[in-house]
């Protein structure tokens, strides 16, 4: 009873990776840390790993992409267009004609309409920071106050005039414009309002062309349209102006914004982040397709993907919110697989792409950064919210906050997870085929030992293993820098086995050939007239040594002869360390006593040593020559 005790313990100790729940938590979490410290918040342990999954990363334009530091560039008002000098957020710059001329604001008077409009209805104002002028509110609003600074006009100053705010119709998802009810020095009071120019247009019945109102026709329409898309080849983006004269008692506040005159549209410049081409690229590179979503006209939004590298050819399409509407999610599901731009989106259309992309089967991130991104970020596989510009309701909604809102982050963030799978993979396989050699190294002894077996090893001494001499220097395969090619293969598939590739059979063929010499070299020891607990003690040796030689080859999918060793000083340190406690347990008296371990000769602790090489140096040897996988 008592040895069929012992041995079911052994067993048990030795089937059972005691430490890998342990580990897998500690690597996860070094690796949300190591992402912290590049700028990608994980917000949960398992995002960290399904980050290494992603296929498709569904991309915000403004402030991700590109800077979100924009600036009007150029501007048509009144049937004039104006090209915007200067640099930023400093208000010095002019307005240049067709012919290069200044322009006058005594006599430009659409032009000095138009700006004074896009100043009071707007909610950023002009700040200095460090003796720098800057911007506090959004930064497309900022664009519009800097180009009227550059004309003499500011909302203060319009408000000093008596220039009075009497109601506010902010912007929204589904209206895309703001506006606001305004009452003139004269008594006279105006709806004035600004916002994306379909909208606008939509809903405006004049334009004004040249000082004059003039009913919106098949002809100037045409001529709006032209400007929209202008601006919008030259990766512009357009935000109309408008204005409405109100008399007593005729603003319906459920629908403000109706019989509108247009007075211009806004070219404004988002540059995109220099480092956003090479990531885009990297991503590609990695199979990681990247599609632009953004609530910008669609001719701009195109141009960006095209200058930032989403957009490479004809195949990938670009879509607008409006077409969606008209699709079922089965077509939506066709029309995602080519799309490489959504542009006059809201969220519930982020939500519906959301859920076609993951019905192909793609693992889908998606970043949002407002209260109603909320639903689609907790849809996507992985949600990312901005940290900066991102609303608290979208950061709890998320898996993933970027800490600087760039796009380039996700890119270092996917190859974060990645390295951080590829090394709990190589943590499994160190761990496991401890665990398998150890068992084998029992039941080989049960197989070939006849009627009476002795056990090669005691519980103690496999705990000893799986804990210290096996688990430390597997903790270290944590830190293993990433592989060379990671960012070229495919990213696995969502229902992948964590154990594909082969790993299966290598850890069994590894850990059988470890433990059918782990017994070789106790059965030796017996025969060869050695003490029990001696045989024990020569096999612990052999066990722990061939393990410690296996974890340099478990640092990569291909060989040891393929990597640097001093490429991780963790793991140098760990089997340092591992090594020393184990010469301990076998040499110090309290080893002996607690593990039932007996010292060794120097030339039986040598040979155990170079004999415990063999298995990982011959079959990575085989494996290098030949390129068995499974091996």
């Amino acid at each position: 009873a008592v040895e069929m005790l012992n041995t079911a313990i052994s067993l048990s100790v030795a089937a059972i990776p005691e430490g890998l729940p342990t580990v897998v938590t500690i690597v996860l979490t070094l690796g949300s840390q190591n992402m912290a410290s590049k700028n990608a918040l994980a917000r949960r342990l398992s995002s960290v790993e399904t980050l290494g999954t992603t296929s498709v990363i569904c991309s915000d334009k403004t402030g991700t992409l590109t800077q979100n530091q924009m600036q009007v560039m150029r501007l048509w008002a009144g049937g004039k267009t104006w090209q915007v000098t200067g640099e930023g957020f400093d208000p010095g710059g002019v307005f240049l004609g067709a012919d290069e001329t200044e322009a006058d604001p005594e006599v430009e008077d659409d032009l000095r309409e138009m700006l004074m409009i896009s100043a009071f209805c707007n909610e950023a104002r002009m700040i200095e920071v460090d003796g720098r002028p800057a911007i506090q509110g959004n930064p497309t609003e900022g664009a519009l106050v800097v180009a009227a600074a550059k004309l003499g006009v500011s909302r203060s100053d319009l408000k000093a005039r008596n220039y009075v705010p009497l109601a506010h119709f902010p912007f929204d998802s589904t209206r895309k414009m703001m506006s606001v009810h305004t009452r003139l020095p004269d008594g006279e009071e105006y709806l004035v309002a600004k916002g994306a120019p379909d909208m606008i247009l939509a809903r405006a019945t004049h334009v004004r062309l040249h000082g004059e109102e003039v009913p919106i026709n098949d002809g100037n329409r045409a001529e709006i349209e032209s400007v929209i898309t202008s601006f919008g080849n030259d990766a512009l983006r357009t935000l109309a102006v408008a204005y409405r004269k109100i008399s007593a008692g005729d603003l319906n506040h459920e629908d403000p914004e109706r019989d509108i005159v247009l007075i211009g549209i806004h070219g404004i410049m988002d540059p995109p982040r220099p480092e956003v081409p090479d990531a885009v690229a990297q991503a590609t590179s990695a199979g990681v397709r990247t599609v632009m979503i953004t609530g910008d006209h669609a001719v701009t939004a195109q141009a960006i993907a095209e200058q930032i590298g989403i957009k490479t050819s004809d195949e990938q399409t670009v879509h607008v919110g409006a077409e969606l509407d008209a699709l079922s999610d089965e077509e939506l599901g066709e029309t995602v697989k080519r799309a490489a731009v959504f542009a006059r989106v809201t969220p519930e259309h982020k939500l519906r792409i959301v859920a076609a992309l993951q019905a192909n089967g793609e693992v889908a991130a998606m970043t949002g950064d407002g209260v109603n991104d909320a639903p689609a970020l907790r849809k996507a596989d992985i949600g990312i919210a901005m940290g900066i510009s991102g609303t608290s309701v979208a950061k709890d909604s998320s898996s993933l906050v970027l800490l600087d809102d760039n796009f380039s982050t996700i890119v270092t963030a996917v190859r974060e997870g990645r390295r951080i799978y590829d090394n709990l993979r190589k943590f499994i396989r160190q761990a496991l085929t401890a665990n398998v050699a150890e068992v084998s190294t029992i039941l080989f002894a049960f197989l070939l030992m006849g009627a009476d077996p002795l056990l090669p090893l005691t519980p103690l001494m496999i705990l000893w293993v799986n804990l210290v001499s096996d688990g430390i220097p597997a903790l270290s395969l944590g830190f293993e820098p990433a592989e060379p090619d990671l960012m070229k293969h495919k990213p696995r598939g969502r229902d992948e086995n964590i154990f594909s590739g082969g790993l299966k059979e290598m850890i069994i063929i590894r850990g059988l050939a470890v433990g059918g010499l782990t017994f070789f070299v106790f059965n030796t020891a017996l025969e060869r007239g050695q003490p029990l607990a001696y045989a024990q003690t020569l096999a612990f040796a052999t066990l722990i040594c061939a393990q410690l030689w296996h974890i340099f080859d478990a640092r990569s999918s291909r060989t040891l002869f393929t990597k640097n060793p001093f490429d991780n000083p963790y793991l140098l340190g760990a089997v340092a360390l591992s090594a020393a406690l184990s010469l301990l347990a076998i040499y110090t008296p309290a080893g002996n006593y607690i593990l039932n371990t007996e010292p060794l000769s120097a030339r039986h602790l040598l040979e155990a040593i170079f004999i415990a090489a063999l298995p990982t140096l011959l079959l990575s040897g085989i494996k290098e020559l030949f390129g068995f996988k499974f091996l």
